[in-house]
């Protein structure tokens, strides 16, 4: 199995490393997942899916709602959810789902039973060693996941019961015991399974508990179902009562115990099970793993509990040794051999030959705790006991690695949080609650979850700061300690007597690591405080690098930083961003408020980010617009913390900044937030500037949809500042939306106004590419105004300018636009000829669609010549073509869809939804789209709605469901029905 994604649902459903909960989505969302991952392989219908997650009680609109839960899925996991236009599928190896590799482990082991049950009981082991509770723990509440959970679930018991048995068979019952006791309340009627749990409890010379067992099930079986024991077990019961020597003791004469010197802490070990199992499987292959992550996330409690776990598997054990008290290499193997059970060393070797030579004959795991501050000396010892030692396993805690060639990192994360709209309790939450438990107040109530919740995620889920809160509910509330945190996560204090001293506090757990940077790197920390949220390198070399060699030194400092886990590396696309966590960033900031650069530091990054966000304006239309909507989206904490600075300091500039991200928020619908930004950096100032001029467009487009007159009069007064700064880009993109506006008002004649105007400012400016595109927008307004002589006119200076500005992109613009009026004149074949021009030029130019809709054309001009079933495939392919280009598709062009999908409808005689979908899209401004003879055809869909409109569609998948083109027959179309000629 190679270390691919895995999907986990043998317990709460786990994707990948341990995103789990709300980091899945809602209930709803994982239900779906779970049902994808249980038919892993095969196709659920979106029916079988809504019955699956609902039942018999599925809401309005089900499969929209399916729709959109697998498209937020699609956006969380990498693994895609295939969609063949009947079914979803998850598209993944069966064998990437732990469910199956347990069903597939079990099978084996059944086949090896007869003739190998010491393989049977590795293979047994290996399938009991991925649960971690009962299957689909959080979602097994479908009848559906409900009837495969209570499979697995019996398996499992079946698959316990051939372990007893194989234990029994192979004499290999270590830790066997251990994990039966906790299901013999549960199976107290299950005759098979009682009868093999006495036997080996009895194998480890645990008699009497093995006739207790047997007893209560004879006792409940009698009182409960009115029946006696079967034979079986009263012939377990009769060779117990006989000391029957085969079966009485004989794992406790024949299993010895491993020497070690591990002290198990007698607190619950929450949420690192399978972190547990994953180290256990590294020893197996690595000379050497190491354990590295910040301090608190409980490195060193999970090197005890790996101890823990395979003590038994080596002959001499497993054996703990902390560096703290060492400070050189000398120090470290004084501490080895005061751990190690050597024999007296003599006085003609030093200790370090008395620790190899014991080393060299043992087999063990060596665990070298706390290493970070001696990381040289320790990778030598490490290196040195490598060298001599074969049969020894090391495993290292450290802050950051040991750079050995030989090495394996095992990254420690902290636990994961929960999202605020989940309402189960996540595992940074249930670590508080027990620990919160063991103060000696009264349990938790549900009401303090979400504060709890809270205070976890403030503490980034570390476990030991999460620890330290939870230990003072005994004075404090949740909501009290939360409180404390708005201040400082340094507030938490807890001076237990049996925690080290840098493990009493969440500062001085920093300042512990902090001291071990080298002054350079202390510098770079403190100076990272001024970031909020995160960061990318190139954020990082703009604000902190000093002349000289100065980013060469911030990229030193940033690796340094990370092997340190001191800043926390987040992987996306081609560049990765860093971010530190809120204990480190709090430490950091006291340092950063004292700091003599702050004041520089905190002015560059005002102005990075304004830099960022200007550049933002005009890359989200170009061919990183992907890339570009992501780093904006990344960089909102930054963006505000930088546009709340220049409110302070330069409104204008604040203005600039927020006008800067229109674009940006209309393409991820961040509306709400928009509209609340420039708001209020448009009541910082009235003074006139280029950033009031920006901010007012960007708040025309905001509204536009909503209130045409504000919107409006925002872009008068844009453009009275746009003329006075003369600003030629903004002031063409203001006439141009001034035209707009006219057109969708439908004041035509003000509309040509702005359009020759606007076309008469890009003549001025001399530059082929404004004076194309203000012809084509004269071209297009012509062609709705049925004036074609006017239309080939400006057609003709618009391909003049294409030639003259040689760019294929204007060629592709001059071949959409050539295409929509040859549509409207009726020419068929030659509209045909240039939407088909048209996107064969795009395919050459783009990995991704620059015009979705182009497809869109070829359906009309398919409807308009009665190929209905040619207009249905176009306009399934525009949608694709949308998911294709990962963008979110503009509500013009949301609109033009609707309108098609009214006509296809209306056309088979699907009236209902043909009138509903017209009403849809009749709720916005249909700009360009009012042309022939789409207008024609929607004019002649009457009727009222008859259900109230619904909203305007946001996702590629709600817009499919809306469309619902699979409700389509495909009889020839009724001549005449809309008009067509």
């Amino acid at each position: 199995m190679t270390a691919r994604t895995q999907f986990r649902v043998l317990g709460p459903v786990e994707y990948g490393n341990g995103l789990c909960g709300s980091s899945l989505g809602g209930r709803l969302h994982r239900s779906v997942l779970a049902v994808l991952i249980a038919r892993v392989g095969q196709p659920a219908s979106p029916d079988a899916l809504v019955e699956a997650v609902w039942g018999h009680a599925p809401p309005t609109r089900p499969r929209a709602c399916i729709q959109t839960y697998v498209s937020s899925l699609r956006g969380i996991i990498a693994e895609p959810i295939e969609y063949t236009g009947a079914a979803y599928r998850l598209d993944t190896p069966p064998e990437s789902v732990d469910m199956v590799r347990f069903e597939r482990a079990v099978e084996a082991a059944r086949l090896a039973m007869h003739h190998d049950p010491g393989g049977a009981c590795d293979l047994l082991d290996a399938a009991l060693g991925l649960w971690r509770g009962p299957a689909f723990e959080d979602v097994a509440d479908s009848t559906v996941l409900t009837q495969v959970a209570r499979r697995l679930d019996e398996l499992r018991l079946t698959a316990l019961e051939m372990r007893m048995r194989a234990g029994l068979e192979s004499q290999r019952l270590e830790g066997v015991a251990s994990a039966v006791e906790p299901w013999l309340e549960t199976c107290a009627l299950r005759e098979t399974f009682v009868g093999l749990a006495a036997m080996v409890l009895a194998a480890e010379g645990r008699q009497a508990e093995a006739l207790l067992v047997i007893g209560r099930t004879r006792n409940r079986l009698r009182e409960e179902l009115g029946v006696n024991p079967g034979p079986s077990l009263d012939e377990v019961q009769r060779r117990l009562l006989d000391q029957d020597p085969t079966l009485v003791g004989q794992q406790a004469t024949q299993s010895t115990p491993r020497d070690h010197n591990l002290h198990g802490d007698d607190t619950s070990f929450i949420g690192r099970t399978a972190d547990v199992n994953q180290v256990v499987g590294l020893l197996s292959t690595n000379r050497l793993t190491t354990l590295v992550g910040p301090g608190g996330t409980g490195k060193t409690r999970l090197a005890t509990e790996v101890g823990l776990e395979v003590h038994r598997t080596f002959a001499q054990g497993a054996w703990f040794v902390d560096l703290i008290p060492a400070t050189s290499e000398t120090g470290i193997w004084r501490e080895l051999a005061a751990t190690l059970p050597l024999v007296e060393p003599g006085t003609n070797r030093s200790l370090q030959e008395a620790v190899l030579d014991h080393l060299q004959r043992s087999s063990l795991v060596l665990i070298l705790d706390n290493c970070e501050h001696v990381l040289e000396d320790a990778a030598s010892v490490a290196r040195d006991v490598m060298a001599r030692a074969a049969h020894v396993r090391t495993l290292a805690t450290s802050r950051e690695p040991l750079r050995l060639r030989a090495e394996h990192l095992f990254r420690v994360e902290p636990l994961p949080t929960a999202d605020p709209s989940s309402s189960a309790p996540s595992l940074a939450a249930q670590l508080f609650i027990d620990r919160a438990a063991r103060t000696g107040q009264e349990p938790l109530m549900k009401a303090d979850l979400s504060a709890i919740e809270a205070v976890c995620r403030r503490l980034d889920g570390l476990p030991l700061a999460v620890e330290l809160a939870a230990a003072m509910t005994s004075t404090v509330t949740a909501g009290q300690i939360l409180n404390l945190l708005a201040d400082s996560p340094n507030a938490i204090v807890n001076r237990s007597h049996d925690r080290p001293d840098r493990h009493s506090s969440l500062r001085d757990t920093v300042a512990w690591s902090y001291g071990l940077l080298s002054a350079s790197e202390r510098d770079t920390l403190v100076r990272f405080a001024v970031f909020e949220g995160g960061f990318a390198i190139d954020d990082a070399h703009a604000v902190c690098a000093d002349a000289g060699d100065g980013v060469e030194a911030i990229t030193h400092s940033i690796m340094r930083l990370h092997e340190a886990s001191l800043l926390v590396m987040v992987r996306g696309g081609d560049a990765n961003r860093y971010t530190l966590l809120e204990t480190v960033r709090a430490f950091a900031r006291d340092l950063f408020a004292d700091s003599p650069v702050r004041d520089e530091l905190e002015q560059r990054h005002a102005e990075h980010f304004l830099a960022v966000a200007e550049a933002g304006f005009e890359g989200v239309w170009g061919t990183d617009e992907v890339e570009w909507l992501q780093r904006l989206y990344v960089s909102r904490p930054n963006l505000r913390r930088a546009l709340d600075w220049w409110l302070r300091r330069d409104p204008g500039r604040a203005q600039m900044l927020a006008g800067s991200l229109t674009w940006f928020w209309l393409r991820r619908h961040l509306q709400s937030e928009a509209f609340e930004t420039l708001h209020v950096a448009l009541e910082a100032s009235p003074v006139a500037s280029p950033g009031r001029v920006r901010a007012l467009f960007g708040l025309s487009e905001i509204v536009k949809d909503e209130d045409l007159d504000h919107a409006t009069d925002l872009l008068v007064e844009a453009f009275d500042g746009a003329e006075r700064f003369e600003l030629w880009p903004d002031l063409w993109e203001i006439k141009y939306n001034l035209g707009q506006m006219a057109i969708y008002r439908g004041d035509h004649a003000a509309a040509v106004r702005h359009q020759e105007s606007l076309f008469e400012l890009a003549v001025r400016s001399e530059e082929p590419s404004p004076i194309q595109l203000s012809a084509l927008a004269l071209t297009g307004l012509w062609t709705m105004l049925c004036d074609f002589s006017a239309a080939h006119e400006w057609l003709s200076v618009a391909d003049a300018a294409a030639a003259q500005w040689d760019s294929t992109r204007g060629f592709l613009y001059c071949d959409e636009f050539r295409g929509r009026l040859a549509l409207a004149e009726g020419r068929f074949d030659d509209a045909r000829s240039a939407f088909t021009s048209a996107l064969e030029t795009e395919e050459q130019l783009w990995s991704r669609p620059e015009l979705p809709i182009l497809a869109l054309h070829l359906a009309e001009v398919a409807f308009a010549t009665g190929d209905l079933t040619t207009a249905v495939d176009q306009t399934a392919r525009t949608l694709a073509r949308f998911e294709r280009s990962h963008m979110t598709p503009e509500v013009a062009d949301v609109t033009f869809c609707l309108r098609m999908a009214a006509c296809l409808h209306w056309a088979v005689g699907n009236r209902r939804r043909a009138i509903d979908l017209k009403a849809t899209a009749a709720t916005r401004p249909d700009g360009w789209f009012r042309m022939k003879p789409m207008a024609t055809w929607i004019a002649a869909i009457d009727g009222e709605p008859q259900a109230p409109v619904s909203a305007i569609p946001r996702t590629v998948d709600d817009l499919r469901d809306r469309m619902a083109l699979h409700d389509l027959s495909r009889p020839s179309m009724p001549t005449g029905s809309l008009g067509i000629h």
